[in-house]
């Protein structure tokens, strides 16, 4: 990785809670995620 640790405020911990909330959505919805990326600084 490149760039200041700064710079990339999502670590492991915060990822997994993005996933485990989409995967909730879906559910919740009734929708299709076709795809997602889960990036360190976005």
């Amino acid at each position: 990785m490149t760039g200041p640790v700064w710079d990339y405020p999502f670590g492991r911990a915060q990822k997994e809670y993005f996933i485990n909330l989409m995967r909730d959505l879906t559910r919740l919805f009734t929708i299709e995620i076709i795809a997602w990326q889960v990036m360190g600084n976005h």
